[in-house]
């Protein structure tokens, strides 16, 4: 297996931030849910544990630090260990600067990724096992991958309004000069896109209501296509539709050939096949990717954008009448909408 990912000079930077700031930003740290494991070095786990602990108890300091330390150097790294972290044995790197929050994501990014390279490891391990069960696997595969995605999303304590609102306003100044990437995604929708504030945002539900049969299906279909045409990962949940199904909606929607052309295969000629054949080179090249076995996973990975076409009916018809909805973002109006862009 290749070299599990690690920095052991970030983590060294991170401890000695920590005590020569006297502890200000662990909280901020613990939130996004650092914690011992994460750092790959059992020394450094040490200086965490012993950072923290002294943070609690309001002693924090070089010399009580150095005091522990000193008393088991063997625990702590040694001498040379315990110089660079409380005297600082080496410059700070000044084409680098990282903040403590910006060292803590990275230290804790990187435990995260060395948990995946050892699930995969045991998975491959248990793949190259002629007399393994296939199932057991899967069932394996999926139980380790689901701890890292909970680990991924842990959060713990709360965080400064303040700090919420300076990010933001970062993001938005970097946004607007080209620095930062956008991270709204457009439906192509016009009308569509005003009423949520640019498109889909991380961290946002979206409900698309109707009645049985009026085409909520086949907006969530082309509304998927067109996040995966921009580089967005893409899945897509069908309690109903098959994936031949959705790949009918994304072939129409890719080649720009009518729905009904695909399903009865007439009026189809030459040209068409052209652009099947395009259609598919670029379908392979998507992020998108659909479950149509009825069983939606306990999981999927966190930068996915997730529809689920058959959620809403019950709702719609709970809610009907309550929330008036301009023609223009009615279901039907949507699927006009899609279906006139596919044609034209």
């Amino acid at each position: 297996m290749n070299q599990l990912a690690h920095d052991t000079e970030t983590e060294v930077r991170l401890l000695r931030h920590l005590i020569d700031e006297a502890g200000d930003g662990i909280d901020a740290m613990l939130e996004l849910g650092l914690c011992a494991e994460d750092f790959v070095s059992e020394a450094h786990r040490r200086w965490w544990e012993i950072i923290l602990r002294q943070h609690e108890d309001g002693a924090l300091g070089v010399g009580s630090v150095l005091f522990e330390a000193c008393d088991r150097p063997h625990e702590f790294g040694g001498l040379d260990t315990i110089t660079r972290i409380t005297q600082g044995g080496e410059p700070w790197a000044p084409h680098q600067p990282m903040t403590g929050r910006a060292m803590a994501q990275r230290v804790r990014s990187l435990s995260l990724r060395r948990k995946a390279q050892q699930a995969a490891s045991l998975v491959s391990e248990r793949a190259g096992d002629p007399t393994a069960d296939v199932s057991a696997i899967r069932e394996a595969a999926e139980m380790m991958l689901s701890a890292l995605f909970e680990a991924e999303t842990q959060r713990r304590g709360w965080r400064h309004l303040g700090e919420l609102v300076e990010e933001e306003a970062h993001a938005a100044l970097g946004r607007s000069r080209g620095t930062v990437a956008s991270v709204s995604c457009r439906t192509t929708i016009l009308a569509l896109d005003r009423l949520l504030g640019g498109g889909f945002r991380p961290g946002e539900l979206v409900l698309i209501a109707g009645r049985p049969a009026h085409g909520k299906s086949a907006v969530a279909a082309v509304l998927a296509v067109e996040a995966a045409k921009q580089g967005k990962r893409v899945g897509l949940f069908s309690l109903e539709m098959a994936g031949s199904q959705v790949a009918q909606r994304a072939l129409a929607r890719l080649a720009q050939v009518p729905l009904q052309f695909i399903r009865t295969g007439n009026s189809l000629g030459p040209d068409d096949e052209a652009r099947f054949g395009g259609a598919v080179d670029l379908a392979r090249a998507l992020p998108f990717f659909v479950d149509d076995t009825g069983t939606v996973r306990e999981w999927f990975p966190s930068d996915f954008i997730v529809f689920m076409p058959e959620v809403t009916q019950d709702w719609y018809e709970l809610q009907e009448g309550s929330y008036p909805v301009p023609k223009e973002l009615s279901v039907s109006a949507l699927v006009r909408t899609s279906r006139s862009s596919t044609t034209s």
